[in-house]
């Protein structure tokens, strides 16, 4: 009789020990929660700290300002584009020149 009430009284502090243990892991699942909830809290403010935005950028539409200048421009590429194209092809002539002369050498 006194062996089964050392049972019975062991299986009741394991049946204890059993529900502690739960409430500690459902102690330790719930903040370990709070920390990453803390964790991201503090992530999301330090990064909202290191980047402000002094102002909103304008929109507005992007067209120029001088047409003249535009064209102007266009004319001095071009006449500098020409120039170079003379002189590429004057020594393109003067190269299949010389390339002749000395096959004939």
């Amino acid at each position: 009789m006194e062996e089964e009430i050392a049972f019975l009284k062991e299986k009741e502090n394991i049946a204890f020990v059993v529900t502690d243990l739960k409430d500690i892991e459902g102690r330790i699942v719930a903040l370990s929660k709070r920390a990453n909830e803390l964790n991201m809290e503090y992530l999301g403010k330090l990064v909202s700290n290191a980047v402000q935005v002094v102002r909103d950028p304008e929109i507005s539409s992007v067209r120029p300002k001088s047409v003249k200048k535009i064209v102007l421009l266009a004319t001095v590429v071009a006449l500098f584009m020409a120039v170079f194209l003379a002189f590429f092809i004057e020594y393109i002539k003067n190269a299949s020149k010389a390339s002749s002369a000395n096959k004939r050498t």
